[in-house]
């Protein structure tokens, strides 16, 4: 696996996330595929389109979360003033916050489609 480790590197903490998943590096890569399709990202994109801080917060939260999970260090880094802005019902805020979660997520998704 120590090329998975090299391709996340800058993007992903594969140490910590492979100790996280009790040291199963197959589990661990087969949930890094799973984020390349988890739908919260784009549920996030239109829920700020729409104006919508309930619907975003939701997905944003998860989106941090699942991101932390996965030690995706800086899409949850990114992740975290969208989603306080959102806690707060600000959508300006969070639509202001969103340029380096865009540019993290798409980033990690780069990476991850090629693993």
């Amino acid at each position: 696996m120590a090329n998975i480790k090299e391709a996340l590197a800058g993007v992903a903490n594969y140490d910590a996330a492979v100790e996280r998943f009790m040291g199963n590096e197959a589990m661990y890569a087969r949930f890094l595929g799973k984020f390349v399709d988890d739908e919260n990202y784009g549920k996030l994109v239109s829920a700020l389109d729409a104006g919508d801080a309930k619907a975003a917060f939701e997905a944003a939260h998860t989106l941090k979360g699942t991101s932390a999970t996965l030690e995706l260090t800086g899409v949850a880094q990114a992740a975290d003033p969208v989603v306080e802005s959102l806690r707060a019902g600000d959508v300006e805020s969070a639509r202001a916050a969103f340029p380096p979660l865009e540019a993290a997520y798409n980033q990690a998704v780069e990476v991850l489609k090629v693993l």
